[in-house]
């Protein structure tokens, strides 16, 4: 009981940022729509995670975890975790300005 209300937790919250990536899209803040979808897959793994027994985890990338524990049992799923790995390669770089070569990057 207590791993389902942890799940449920976790896919409150996921909706939630989704719903903020949503809105962040109607109003043409891509950096945020990229920022709260990665945060919305984050912890949609998080909460598939908790129901494969792992309960804490507090890593930001997950995609690997959910490929070793999900994947490997379930390699139907290898198209959701390609998105996942894919998602994180560009989520931090969407919350900071930079110093780059050119200049500053302003996400």
């Amino acid at each position: 009981m207590k791993d389902i209300k942890l799940v449920k937790a976790w896919l409150e919250r996921s909706g939630a940022d989704l719903v903020t990536a949503e809105a962040a899209f109607e109003r043409r803040v891509y950096a945020d729509v990229v920022y709260h979808s990665e945060q919305a897959v984050q912890k949609a793994i998080k909460a598939v995670l908790v129901l494969f027994g792992l309960k804490e985890i507090t890593e930001h990338r997950v995609a690997s975890v959910f490929d070793d524990v999900v994947v490997s049992k379930y390699p139907e799923l290898e198209p959701l975790v390609k998105i996942a790995y894919e998602i994180e390669r560009h989520w931090l770089k969407t919350r900071y300005p930079l110093i780059t070569k050119s200049g500053i990057f302003n996400p």
